[in-house]
């Protein structure tokens, strides 16, 4: 099986995880809408989405002080 050559390999900042795909979809879809690559492959995305939603979260805007 030969890869798609637009399929870009990142690396998660996430301690441990190792790295992930950014594919040609996502890449035109982030494009489109002014945003910069994912530092975060999709799991740890959402696990950030849903700590910054929690209410004991510290990136909750009433825990910044």
């Amino acid at each position: 099986m030969i890869k798609d050559p637009r399929i870009q390999i990142i690396q998660c900042v996430e301690r441990g995880c190792g790295t992930f795909e950014f594919t040609a979809g996502e890449q035109e879809f982030f494009a489109d809408k002014g945003y910069p690559p994912p530092k975060r492959c999709k799991e740890h995305r959402e696990a950030k989405r849903q700590a910054m939603k929690a209410q004991n979260s510290p990136f909750h805007p009433k825990n910044w002080k």
